[in-house]
């Protein structure tokens, strides 16, 4: 059976590694994000540029 330090020392390594977590998924999810949203915007950008060739072809 645990003792009441070893319970209070395991309760604070819990707690630090769950609050260590949770920044760290916050972080990830952020980041990924970040990176989807760049990935739209690229995606936009190409098809902006290919449609913008596409009418000036179209009208030469």
């Amino acid at each position: 059976m645990n003792s009441e330090k070893e319970n209070k020392v395991e309760s604070a390594l819990n707690e630090y590694f769950s609050d260590k977590l949770e920044k760290n998924m916050k972080f990830i999810g952020e980041e990924m994000g970040k990176a989807l949203l760049q990935g739209f915007e690229g995606g936009i950008k190409n098809l902006k540029e290919k449609e913008d060739k596409n009418t000036k072809e179209n009208k030469g």
